[in-house]
């Protein structure tokens, strides 16, 4: 128990968004989406996506949408 306490205390001291929602990312809960010529194209984290592109409209993946509506 000390040890998540250490960790809570250190992240409520070093809280950085980017940080949060890149973790989220990577959890699958946020995605990316962008309208291209060729049609939509999502962006997920995998192996060839392992950065989010922050400038793509960002939005919540519909099962988590789902389960929390």
């Amino acid at each position: 128990m000390d040890f998540l306490m250490g960790v809570k205390s250190e992240f409520d001291n070093n809280l950085d968004v980017g940080l949060v929602l890149g973790l989220l990312y990577i959890l699958g809960v946020l995605q990316m989406r962008s309208e291209m010529a060729g049609g939509t194209i999502f962006n997920a984290y995998h192996r060839a996506n392992l950065q989010p592109k922050w400038d793509w409209e960002i939005y919540m993946h519909p099962a988590v949408a789902k389960r929390f509506s």
